[in-house]
């Protein structure tokens, strides 16, 4: 094969050429795909790069369509914005407008690779903050997703997640939830109850509307969630708890409104902070910073609960919005009774 080209006067010499870079992080750089790739055989390490290569080449590609990681991003976000979809739209938009564009928006995306990746994550990681980068990959990952249904790439590359484990959630005991709830403010204490009595996310309660309730169906009424206010999209009607429903119709008749939790300084807004009330309920019991104690906790106590009761997992993640491989993973906690009970 020559080594000449009408664009380029020495293919392994020139800076610009596919087969320079190939030399550079091929030959030059098996400590680097050591590293990355964590092989430790230098051989399997040289195969990854080549495959790595491939990638970036991007081999059997029409290159006469000229579309840029940025084009694709901002069609993601005008879509986004036509389903309304306000949270999806916000957390989207804002991964993308700050960590994918600056750092990727001017490549084409068979210029992503794994080891461009692993770069961006230790160039991230160098700033000293505890940067997660779950939600950044997830975009990039779409937009690729994107490129490859558009037959700008034959395939998108595997992009390692290099974040820290998920922090393991709490059981908090039930004495310690009342005293939670009597030092909190009223709108915080309504909140703990919700969550506490009904395994709810935080997020989703703050956007509760009376409208959404319906108090002639079921034993204690029912509440419709639709998909636009909840974490995965979907949208369920579950029965409310005996007391929640309580509280909830006791607070409709004494605070009226649209919202069951409305902005202070708007009525017409749901309020968009829990956390303040939440962390100035556990300083007034002593919990401190130290102790971790969240109120998604509360959320997590609800599972354990629930497989205290004996109920079947699957009706449990039917209510919470959740799979039953996720209550697994994530949720469900024993505590040393429990287990003591399977003991016998």
């Amino acid at each position: 094969m020559s080594h000449t080209s009408k664009k380029y006067s020495n293919l392994y010499k020139d800076p610009k050429s596919p087969y320079w870079s190939f030399r550079k992080y091929s030959s030059e750089k098996r400590q680097e795909f050591k590293r990355s790739t964590g092989l430790e055989d230098e051989a399997k390490a040289y195969k990854k790069g080549l495959e790595m290569f491939n990638e970036w080449l991007g081999s059997e590609i029409d290159h006469s369509r000229v579309v840029l990681i940025k084009d694709i991003a901002r069609a993601i976000l005008s879509s986004k914005e036509v389903v309304k979809r306000d949270r999806t739209y916000t957390t989207s938009k804002n991964q993308i407008e700050k960590h994918i564009l600056p750092y990727f928006g001017h490549l084409k995306p068979c210029q992503i690779t794994s080891l461009r990746w692993d770069e961006y994550d230790a160039h991230e990681r160098k700033k000293g903050k505890r940067t997660k980068l779950f939600n950044t990959r997830k975009a990039l990952i779409e937009i690729l997703n994107r490129a490859k249904d558009e037959n700008l790439i034959k395939k998108v590359p595997e992009l390692k997640l290099h974040d820290q484990k998920s922090r393991q959630g709490k059981y908090i005991e039930e004495i310690t939830v009342k005293t939670l709830i009597c030092a909190a403010s009223p709108d915080t204490s309504l909140l703990i109850e919700i969550l506490y009595l009904m395994g709810a996310r935080p997020g989703e309660v703050i956007q509760y509307e009376y409208s959404m309730i319906h108090w002639d169906e079921g034993v204690h009424g029912t509440i419709s969630i639709p998909g636009r206010i909840t974490k995965t999209g979907r949208s369920r009607k579950i029965p409310l708890n005996s007391r929640v429903s309580a509280l909830l119709w006791f607070r409709m008749h004494e605070k009226g409104g649209k919202y069951v939790f409305p902005s202070p300084s708007d009525p017409n807004r749901p309020i968009r902070e829990y956390k303040t009330g939440w962390n100035s309920a556990c300083r007034k019991v002593g919990i401190t910073r130290k102790d971790n104690i969240l109120l998604y906790d509360l959320r997590d106590t609800w599972v354990t609960n629930q497989a205290k009761r004996n109920i079947p997992i699957g009706f449990t993640a039917k209510y919470a919005d959740t799979s039953p491989e996720m209550i697994h993973k994530i949720y469900l906690r024993t505590v040393d009774d429990s287990m003591q009970n399977v003991a016998g």
